[in-house]
This record gives structure tokens, sequence and C-alpha cells, in this order.
């Protein structure tokens, strides 16, 4: 069950009090934006809160913020210690984390189903009475340095948030979302207290829960713990998201970090696109599944099966209610990524160029369809699910109308969305590798990137590399033979 406007339940509503007429009406509650997802076994209540706020609101030269302080405002709260606090919480079989993205903050908690008010009552004192002191910026400024200095090591998770902030450079997207030492070393508790406040004055709050919960006993708990996140907000300039806005992206450009020594390269390849709220959305995360997104794809097919360049290929469609980007990332040895990057921008030429089949059509829906049966196998997973979609602007019907829209796709939409929709004469990538042994390679390379070498640990957002207008891929290097005639 899911409500994204969830009425006040009978069980809450006062009666009209002596002396007042029946024809005067009540206060008005609150609007109150809820999900709820009711599965009775395990009795258990997965709970989460989001806030329309994130690291778009953190302000230049503090990068980090957002995601610093509402680390330290979990350690402790209501007036107790962080030693108290986790006391409380473990006593309860309790948990809860906060995770602060681009966009917004989630809360995310769980709880036994009987010990549910008590935990509200915790969630409720990290959100409006946290203590933020010295101390708990100092332990959540470690805790993130520790994160940001693991990044460097996994070379996946550096490709991606390097290809995020290469491709928005211009843009508030092109900023570090965790921050870096020199930004984080300038956040005090003081900074936190008026982050916290303008958070609580202006950013908009959604509720979820998932397990053995009904929706009345939803939406009285939420009213009776955070009544004030509903009452009306004024904005604040320090809460509000930067806008973001499509990557700046003309001809093709790579930024090549330098990673001495590596034996792989990692590559991360995107594609500016449109986005949640486009009615193409769909139509183009069905293209995903045919080309890159599934083991039988196209990309999989004739990078890893074919040629044994990469262990395992993915591609997904990322994106937000303004813009999106297809993005695939792989993982070959150094002395073919040339010639696998070559090959994938030929691939995805001649899907853009000749579409897809009918047979990949009928493919792909039963994996969009099948995908999502497995994405939503428990009660917090539809719950992610159904949060995320709202976050989305997709509404909250989404989930159940997924399966009929899916079905109403044909070849030719499909087709005409990835020509409309992707354009690889506007290609970003980001390769993690030894520069002493791919640039020279990189450089001849057929698809004909721009190349701009970086340290790894450098700052992508401050590349200079501009676009090679390319619009055709000559074809891939012949180091492996190919052994169906017609693949590229």
């Amino acid at each position: 069950m899911t409500e994204a406007q969830t009425p006040t339940p009978k069980a809450a509503r006062v009666a009209h009090p002596p002396g007042v007429r029946k024809s005067a009406r009540p206060a008005k509650k609150p609007e109150l934006a809820l999900t709820v997802v009711t599965r009775q076994w395990p009795p258990l209540v997965h709970v989460r809160l989001r806030l329309k706020s994130g690291t778009f609101a953190d302000p230049s030269g503090r990068e980090g913020q957002a995601a610093l302080c509402w680390r330290a405002a979990i350690r402790a709260g209501g007036g107790r210690s962080q030693t108290q606090f986790a006391q409380a919480m473990d006593a309860l079989g309790g948990s809860l984390e906060v995770r602060v993205g681009r966009h917004d903050t989630l809360f995310e908690g769980m709880t036994l189903a009987t010990e549910l008010e008590p935990f509200l009552a915790l969630l409720a004192d990290t959100v409006f009475r946290p203590r933020l002191a010295e101390e708990d910026v100092a332990h959540a400024r470690a805790q993130q340095l520790a994160d940001v200095a693991a990044r460097y090591d996994d070379d996946d998770a550096l490709a991606h948030e390097a290809l995020v902030r290469f491709a928005h450079r211009d843009g508030a997207a092109g900023r570090a979302a965790d921050g870096d030492p020199k930004s984080l070393a300038g956040i005090t508790a003081a900074h936190c207290v008026a982050h916290h406040r303008a958070v609580l004055r202006a950013a908009v709050p959604h509720f979820g829960f998932a397990g053995a919960i009904t929706a009345d006993r939803a939406a009285i708990a939420v009213r009776a713990h955070f009544g004030a996140l509903l009452t009306a907000r004024t904005k604040v300039a320090l809460a509000r998201n930067r806008p973001l806005t499509p990557p700046k992206v003309v001809g093709r450009r790579l930024l090549l970090l330098d990673h001495p020594g590596r034996k792989q390269a990692t590559v991360m390849l995107g594609f500016p696109t449109v986005g949640s709220k486009h009615v193409d959305q769909l139509a183009l995360r069905l293209a995903d599944a045919v080309i890159g997104g599934s083991f039988s794809s196209r990309l999989n097919l004739r990078i890893r099966e074919q040629r044994g360049w990469t262990y395992s290929l993915h591609s997904f469609v990322r994106a937000s209610p303004e813009t999106g980007m297809w993005t695939v990332n792989w993982t070959p040895p150094r002395d073919v990524a040339p010639q696998s990057l070559d090959l994938v921008m030929r691939i995805v030429e001649l899907a853009r160029k000749d579409g897809i089949s009918a047979a990949e059509t009928d493919f792909g829906k039963g994996f969009l369809t099948g995908a999502l049966r497995y994405d939503a196998d428990t009660a917090e997973a539809e719950l992610e699910l159904r949060m995320h979609a709202i976050a989305l602007g997709l509404g909250a019907d989404w989930l159940d109308t997924y399966g009929a829209r899916v079905g109403r796709l044909t070849r030719k939409a499909v087709s005409a969305a990835l020509r409309a929709h992707i354009d690889p004469s506007r290609a970003v990538a980001v390769v993690v590798g030894d520069a002493r042994t791919l640039l020279p390679a990189l450089m001849a390379a057929q698809a004909g990137f721009a190349v701009e070498v970086m340290p790894y640990r450098g700052a992508p957002e401050s590349a200079k590399v501009v676009g090679v207008p390319v619009t055709l891929t000559p074809g891939p290097s012949p180091v492996t033979p190919v052994v169906d005639a017609k693949t590229p």
C-alpha cells in the first residue's frame, strides 16, 4: 500500500469541543507525504525519512558540509551523550544511519514492530535535537575523510565519481559531494548548527514505512513525533539546493586519471540524456537492457564473451528529474583498453543508427519486468523503489503501473528514443589506469577522444579538455578474431 498524500486517519480525528458549532471547521491538518508497504512478517519495521536538501546546498568552499553535519547529528541527541544514545538504540534492537545525496538527505532505520514508538522518539531527537558538539563533528570528519581516501583504492567508485564531476564541471554536480581534506577542515560545529536550522525550516519531508505496520498507525506515529516538520516552512538560502543542469558536452572528451602500476584500466563512459520525467525514459531503459544492461546484451556478448576483454560490463540509465546520463563501465586489461573503447563506441553508434529488433524488444520487456520483481522482493526493497520514484517526480503509482507501461513499448518507439536521446558525438569518458602505458594508445584510438591526464587524486572538475567533434568511429582495432561475421 502506498499513499502520496495521506489523509488524517479516523483514530486521530478530534470531536468538536463543547460550545463550537458543527459548521465551524477545525484547523486543517498539515499535509503528510507518506508511503507505506505493509507485510506482517517478519515483525520488523523499516523507517525512512527523506528531506529535500542535499550536497547541492553546500556553500562554496565548504563542500561536504551536508554529509558531515548529518553524520554528526545522528551520533547523539535529546540530551544524551553518544554512548547513552547508542545504548538506547541497542536496547530497541534498532539501527539508524543517514545518507546524504546531491538532491536529498535520507535517514534509514529499522526496529522491532513492538518498539516503533520509542524508536521514532530517538529518530526525532536526532532530527530536532542533535547535540552537534565539536567532538561529534570531529568524529564525523574522521569518518568522512576515511571514506574519501577509500575511494582512491576503489577504481570503479573513483571512475563513477570522477565521471559525474568531469561531465558537470561547470555546474552544481561538478563539486565533491563528500568534500576533501581542505573543505572538511573548515567546517565547525557552528556551521552544522546553522545548517541544521536552515534545513529544518526549508526542507519538505517524505516519510516511509515498510513491514509490520499499517498506514493508519504510521500516520498517527509521524504526526505525534514529527508534527513540527509538517508545518509551513520559510525558504532559507542555505538549505536551497542548486539546480542540476545538463552537462555541456560538445564532441568527445576523455579524462585519464593516472594510477601508476595498475595492470587493468577501469573505463566509465557516459552519454548525456533526458531526465526521469521525460516520456522516453522507460524506452531508454529498455534500450539499455538490449545494448549493455543485461548479461546477454550486445556489449557483453562482444566485449566479454567473444573477446574476453573484461570479467563483467555494466550499463545504467542514471537520471534525476531534470537530466540524466547513460553510463557504461568495464575493466579491461590495459593493453586492450583503447580497442575496447573503440568497439563500445562503434556498437553504440550502430545501435543508434539501426535501432533494435523485434526479438530484442520482447527480450527487453521481459528483462525489465523480471528485474523489477526481483528488485521489490522484500517490503524494504519495495519501499525504496516507491520513495525513489516519488523523489524522481514519477508519482506514487509508478510501481503499480510499471508492467503495463513496459508492455506498451514498441520496437519503433525504443529505436526512436535511442536515436533522439543518445548522441555518440557527445560522449564523455573517464579511464583510471597507468597513464604511461595507456596514453599513447588512447591518443591514437579510432574513437577520437580528446584526452587530458590528471593524477588519480586530482579534481576532475578542474579538467580543461575540450571535446573533439567526431561523428563516426571507423571500427574497432583487430585484436581478437570476431566469431560472428556480422559483429562490428
